[in-house]
């Protein structure tokens, strides 16, 4: 047998296993006390098994095999590639009893559990080293695995962007109908409220995103029909979502991306709920998204077409256009171009030192855009007059960890530190009622409420010094706080996807009457047939896998270890605005797929600039960058 055959038959086993196995205590094993530990452990795993012996040997078949052909890939994973999938592994594992009953308790609550914890680690590592080392491997392939030739992409190539624009607007036409007069949330009331002074306006969300979605209201309410101005947004939001993805998908063919990824691009535009039904959704996620997947495809073009990007005046008039979008739309953008604005100019302003002149058209490029937006973002709120946000949204993490201290160790507060929490969250001791019972293991909403909107800086240090405290008194704690809250990012299990919602103003009737909002059934029969195709396509492994929170993080992640490893540090460039969104989603108060839609979206084209780069070497990469240039 050969040396790897072992180690290679183990691993397949426990892979397998994590896949077939229960992880939580199975019945009736309690009821054995007399049996020793060593047989109740043994039970445990067997009961875990029960009934599926032939997937399990179906599951070890298939891993053995694709473990003894991964030698054949020209993949050589570094360290820091398998790093990663040892702590998204322990994350993994750490789901399954978050899964039970929100604690860690179920890894060892009986004979058999650390057995079955170390089976469930192993294989899920091998499993994320086995799929990720394919996947790479696939992605940079000599053999583009094309389809052949294909008809419809010769048509798309023929005809250009208006080809993929009309197609696209008419993929959208359906739901585009039955949307009317748009999907809401409670964050769009929220904000209606705000601008019609059924609120205090209060700076949750940007002014000017609240603009953006009371101003046509307050136009439609004026010509009669409230209803009519909020579907002129959704009207414009399809338009945009058109015109970004047929931009997006020009410039796959730019970047000569294989066919395959072009067509899977393309079919997801075509069937997935997460991109048309999202479109129809109002709020700042829909247009915040379309703006940075603008600002991704731009920098895309920064970086491969060189000192020419600069001559293409609508070029930069797009990346304008992107910038002032991401920063008005949604809070967090102003602080993702901010970022993303130092490193870029730092980098480029060191490559092309030579020409003071394309330096200054590169700082303006970036920073004429950011000061309009920061400058009107700031007109607004002085005009209307609101009130400055809380800084309670940058503190999701700490208010949960505190959360859950109070929840688990009450007991164990000083009255000095019991005071600073009081100080820190309004009501939290009245009728004996406390943070905790407030704490929720997979939102940190319920107790980010109850945050002093007055506390002075003094009193925040000071609540920061018993947070560190106490973080290290229990620090396991504050670990099963993060990680409970945020291990959707990283284990694929959630159905997420985006049905088809409603205006639903009876739920909030008290903004929606003086508004004149109302709910509409344009087709009924159709939308509940549009809502069933979409949960349909939430459980089908196509679309549902590759638009899903876990995957599109854990995708970004690997492409960026491997690059690492293989020393193309230039990866991160491109991937940096969705390192930056993934970072605001693993910090938000609950993980939540709207906030990483342009991730999402922009997959196949950090999967083509992460393929060009790979293969820089070769004549086709060195082809595409000529070809770069002339377009």
């Amino acid at each position: 047998m050969k040396k790897r055959a072992v180690p290679n038959i183990i691993l397949s086993f426990f892979s397998a296993c994590s896949l077939a196995m229960e992880f939580a205590v199975p019945g009736g094993l309690a009821g054995d006390a007399g049996m020793g530990y060593l047989f109740l452990a043994l039970e445990n795993i067997r009961l875990s098994l029960n009934g599926k012996t032939l997937l399990l040997l179906l599951l070890c078949l298939t891993f053995y095999w694709l473990y003894k052909r991964r030698k054949e890939l020209r993949i050589k994973n570094g360290v820091l590639f398998h790093l990663v999938c040892f702590c998204i592994a322990l994350m993994w594992l750490f789901a399954q009893g978050f899964i039970i009953d929100d604690t860690l308790d179920a890894l060892r609550a009986a004979p058999g559990q650390i057995g079955k914890s170390i089976i469930y680690f192993i294989g899920s590592f091998g499993i994320l080293k086995l799929a990720g080392t394919y996947i790479l491997a696939s992605i940079v392939s000599d053999k583009d695995a094309d389809i052949g030739s294909s008809k419809l992409l010769r048509f798309y190539e023929k005809h250009g962007f208006w080809a993929y624009f009309i197609t696209i607007l008419l993929i959208c036409l359906p739901v585009w109908i039955v949307s009317y007069p748009g999907y809401m949330d409670a964050d769009s009331y929220c904000q209606l409220a705000y601008y019609f002074g059924i609120y205090e306006f209060y700076g949750q969300f940007p002014v000017l995103n609240t603009l953006y979605l009371a101003l046509p209201v307050r136009l439609g309410h004026a010509l009669g029909s409230s209803n009519a101005g909020l579907y002129l947004i959704v009207c414009f939001q399809m338009l945009v979502f058109s015109a970004v993805f047929a931009y997006m998908q020009c410039t796959l063919k730019r970047l000569a991306a294989p066919k395959w990824l072009r067509l899977i691009s393309f079919a997801l535009i075509a069937v997935s709920p997460a991109y048309t039904v999202v479109a129809a959704c109002l709020g700042k996620d829909s247009i915040y998204s379309y703006g940075l997947l603008l600002f991704m495809i731009e920098i895309t073009y920064i970086f491969t077409m060189g000192e020419d990007y600069w001559k293409k005046p609508w070029h930069i008039l797009l990346l304008a256009v992107s910038i002032l979008v991401v920063m008005t739309m949604r809070n967090n953008g102003k602080y993702l171009i901010y970022v993303c604005t130092a490193v870029y100019l730092i980098y480029l302003c060191i490559k092309y030192r030579k020409s003071k002149k394309l330096c200054l058209l590169m700082a303006a490029a970036f920073l004429v855009p950011a000061a309009t937006a920061a400058a009107a973002d700031s007109a607004a709120m002085k005009h209307y007059n609101v009130i400055p946000g809380s800084i309670r949204e940058a503190l999701a993490v700490p208010l949960q960890q505190t959360a859950r201290y109070v929840y688990e160790h009450g007991d164990d507060i000083t009255p000095e530190e019991q005071q600073v929490i009081e100080n820190t969250f309004i009501y939290c001791y009245s009728d004996g009622d406390s943070i905790g019972n407030w704490y929720y293991s997979m939102d940190s909403s319920p107790v980010k409420q109850f945050f002093n909107n007055d506390m002075g800086r003094d009193e925040l240090l000071e609540y920061f010094g018993v947070w560190l405290k106490q973080g290290l008194r229990h620090t396991w704690t504050y670990i099963k706080a993060t990680a409970n809250q945020t291990y959707p990012m990283f284990y694929p299990r959630f159905n997420e996807m985006p049905a088809h919602g409603e205006t639903d103003s009876a739920r909030h009737t008290h903004i929606s009457e003086p508004i004149g909002l109302h709910d509409v059934d344009v087709a009924n029969g159709a939308e509940g047939a549009m809502r069933s195709i979409a949960q349909l396509l939430s459980v089908l492994p196509f679309p549902a896998v590759l638009t899903s929170t876990a995957c599109s993080t854990l995708a970004v992640l690997l492409l960026c270890c491997h690059a690492l490893d293989r020393k193309r540090w230039s990866f991160l460039l491109y991937a940096l605005p969705a390192l930056l969104s993934i970072g605001t989603n693993f910090l938000a108060p609950a993980v939540l797929m709207r906030l990483i839609y342009a991730v999402i979206y922009s997959m196949p084209l950090l999967v083509c600039a992460y393929r060009n780069l790979m293969r820089t070497d070769s004549e086709d990469a060195g082809k595409n960058m000529e070809q770069m240039k002339k377009d």
